[in-house]
C-alpha cells in the first residue's frame, strides 16, 4: 500500500497509514472516555503519572487529535487504567457491533477483533478453527473456571475476583 501524505503542519508530514488510523481511533477513545469522566487532558497527565509512565499533556492532546502515528503497549495499559476502562475497548471502542480494520485491509467486526485479541478465535489469515496458543488459553480457563467453581461451592454463592 502506498503511503499517502495527509497533512502538513508546521514542518511535520503525517501520513495515512495503518498504524497511524489505529492510533487516531484509540486518540478517539480516549477523549471520549476522558470526557465522559469530566477529566482534563492536564488531570490524566497527573493521574498517568501517579500510575509510573507519565504521558504529557501535550502527548495526550496529540494522540487525541490524530498526530500521534503509534500507541505503545504500555501507554494503551497506563490509559486505560486511568481511564478507568478494560485496554480492549480503547483499541476496538466501537465494540460489539461497529467495523475496525483489525489489520492492514482486514475489516472485522468490533466483536470478532475482541474475541481474536483475548484468544477466542484464530483470527485473521487463520486457516484453522484452532492453534495452540488457543488450545492453551482455552486450558487455563477452563483451569480457572474449575477453580471459581470450587471457590464457589466453598463459600456458597459466587467468588468476587475483583474488589
Amino acid at each position: 500500500m502506498a503511503l499517502k501524505y495527509t497533512q502538513v503542519h508546521e514542518n511535520l508530514c503525517f501520513v495515512n497509514t495503518w498504524e497511524s488510523r489505529h492510533a487516531k481511533r484509540i486518540g478517539e477513545a480516549v477523549k471520549r472516555r476522558r470526557n465522559v469522566l469530566g477529566v482534563s487532558a492536564q488531570q490524566l497527565s497527573e493521574r498517568t503519572d501517579g500510575l509510573g509512565l507519565k504521558l504529557t499533556r501535550q502527548s495526550i492532546a496529540d494522540l487525541e487529535n490524530g498526530r500521534r502515528r503509534y500507541v505503545t503497549t504500555a501507554e494503551l495499559a497506563i490509559l486505560a487504567v486511568a481511564l478507568k476502562v478494560p485496554p480492549i475497548l480503547l483499541l476496538f471502542p466501537d465494540f460489539p457491533a461497529g467495523e475496525v480494520e483489525v489489520v492492514p485491509g482486514t475489516q472485522r467486526t468490533s466483536e470478532d477483533a475482541i474475541e481474536w485479541f483475548s484468544g477466542s478465535w484464530p483470527g485473521p489469515g487463520a486457516t484453522s478453527p484452532t492453534n495452540p496458543g488457543l488450545e492453551l488459553i482455552r486450558a487455563v480457563r477452563e483451569l480457572r473456571d474449575a477453580e471459581l467453581d470450587r471457590m464457589a461451592a466453598q463459600s456458597g454463592g459466587t467468588p468476587k475476583l475483583l474488589d
